[in-house]
């Protein structure tokens, strides 16, 4: 919807007094601004002013937000108003929700819905209006970061690795997904255990054999192997045997660069012979496989000993 779109009934507000924005005696590039939005804020002014929390008053940040979707104030105000007229917070939620499909990458909006779910008390239609947000920007970090206070805050982690599978089918390489699966794991219990992170890796293996070089699915995997860290010895050292097997048999090392980087990880751990053979890959990185990274390559042989 256009800003001249919006249509603010002016006779609710004869006896305020609007006050104008304060742009100083000598302002250097005042902006240009519509007259229906400076209409508009200048009225908004006037009931921030005098704290008038009522339906007008609850209608008027409406038009602001709509003129300024980012103008923290205005959410700030509009609830304090739901909250001193006890407004129908269902019906906030849903006027969210319409607002969220039309300026989807706004924190405040954001924010202003998560205290709405708390003060109402029902996150029952979180996880479906992400979903829905999702088909058209599956990346979104506000959004993201929506689901993620959901989860922890109201832990319903359940049928959430079924919603990854979901994504991934959709986009193989979106990364928030990878990110979003490691986040649910961890969370969920027993959390990442000997056998939770060789069916993490197993599952890696089955993405990567669908798209070798996904970068996403190799963070993932490199993320995995630094939790196996936190294993015993003998867990750790079967885990990255395990990660090594596939990378040579199952890869084509020869093009793959984040399948040799992985390798190089595990080889400069162990033995003499080992840490020789991951200073000679990091010169294949370096030379032939990644070039232009080739400075870090040789950076990290050099810290091979």
């Amino acid at each position: 919807m256009a800003a001249q779109e919006f249509e603010l009934d002016t006779s609710l507000y004869a006896d305020l007094t609007p006050i104008p924005q304060d742009d100083g005696l000598h302002p250097v590039c005042a902006i240009n601004y519509k007259q229906a939005f400076t209409t508009t804020m200048d009225l908004f002014r006037a009931v921030v002013a005098a704290n008038e929390l009522s339906e007008r008053a609850l209608k008027l940040s409406e038009a602001a937000i709509h003129f300024n979707p980012a103008n923290y104030t205005a959410w700030q105000f509009r609830r304090a108003c739901l909250y001193a007229l006890e407004s129908d917070l269902g019906e906030e939620l849903m006027y969210i929700a319409q607002r969220a499909a039309i300026t989807p990458k706004n924190y405040q909006l954001w924010y202003h819905r998560r205290t709405i779910v708390e003060k109402y008390g029902d996150y029952s239609q979180e996880k479906a209006i992400v979903r829905e947000i999702f088909r058209e920007d599956a990346k979104n970090y506000h959004v993201w970061s929506h689901r993620h206070w959901v989860l922890k805050t109201y832990h319903c982690w359940e049928g959430e690795l079924d919603f990854v599978e979901e994504m991934l089918e959709e986009d193989l390489r979106n990364n928030s997904v990878w990110c979003h699966r490691f986040l649910v794991v961890e969370k969920s219990s027993p959390g990442f255990t000997a056998d939770t992170l060789r069916n993490e890796v197993n599952y890696t293996f089955e993405k990567l054999q669908i798209l070798a070089l996904n970068e996403s699915a190799w963070n993932y995997l490199r993320g995995l192997l630094k939790e196996a860290g936190k294993l015993d010895q003998e867990s750790q050292l079967e885990l990255e045997n395990i990660v090594e097997t596939f990378i040579r048999s199952e890869m084509d090392c020869e093009k793959n660069r984040f399948a040799l980087g992985i390798l190089v990880e595990i080889l400069k751990k162990r033995d003499d012979e080992a840490k020789l053979e991951a200073r000679s890959v990091c010169e294949k990185l370096a030379g032939e496989v990644d070039p232009i990274r080739y400075r870090y390559w040789w950076y990290i042989r050099d810290q091979i000993v």
